[in-house]
């Protein structure tokens, strides 16, 4: 399977200025311009949309929750690119529901999703853009599914949510880290496991 990848750049958006200077502001304008890109990139990519998400599909949007950290910090997804994918999906796609999910990366027994998402304004982002659900990872259950041709770790308990929904859009947050270089898609997965997490987490790798 090959994979495609697109990349659209924004010359500046009306809430940068101050976002930079350490205090995030909410401006439509903004939400527009970054819905539009996002369609951009889909278009770019895969043709559209339809070829991701099936009529009647549960879509769970998993951003980079991190820690308990407000936006400005620059450790979590821009809470305007939660609201506007949710629109986005809401809006021009035939999905049955849309969820934001995440656990922090500090792992289920010490960092917590709730306070998380309400700090880094995920949440409230997630709600505007029309999200049917707001799912605290911590709160879910978790399953013990088996890791096909693993070497290490044979099984991981995952949360729920990650086997219900049927599309899982990941959603990073590009940034330097001490212990991988830069945080990208994929060790941000961490997210996705109950005791994996806090394994990792332990090893510098969450």
């Amino acid at each position: 399977m090959s994979t495609k990848v697109s990349i659209s750049k924004f010359d500046s958006l009306k809430g940068n200025e101050e976002f930079i200077g350490g205090k995030f502001k909410r401006y439509e304008e903004d939400i527009s311009a970054i819905k539009e890109k996002l369609r951009e990139v889909i278009e770019k990519s895969v043709g559209s949309i339809d070829k991701l998400i099936k009529n009647g599909d549960r879509v769970l949007i998993k951003p980079n929750l991190a820690f308990l950290a407000p936006p400005e910090s620059f450790s979590v997804v821009d809470p305007r690119v939660i609201e506007a994918l949710v629109a986005l999906l809401k809006e021009e796609s035939q999905a049955g529901e849309v969820w934001v999910g995440d656990n922090p990366s500090l792992g289920k027994h010490v960092g917590r999703a709730k306070p998380a998402f309400k700090a880094a304004e995920m949440e409230q982002a997630a709600y505007r853009g029309g999200a049917d659900r707001v799912l605290y990872f911590d709160e879910e259950a978790s399953v013990e599914v088996d890791i096909p041709m693993a070497k290490v770790f044979k099984k991981a308990s995952v949360f729920r949510p990650i086997l219900d929904a049927d599309v899982v859009i990941n959603l990073p947050k590009m940034k330097t880290h001490l212990g991988g270089t830069v945080t990208l898609g994929l060790k941000k997965l961490a997210g996705y496991y109950s005791k994996c997490a806090s394994i990792w987490t332990a090893a510098g790798y969450s």
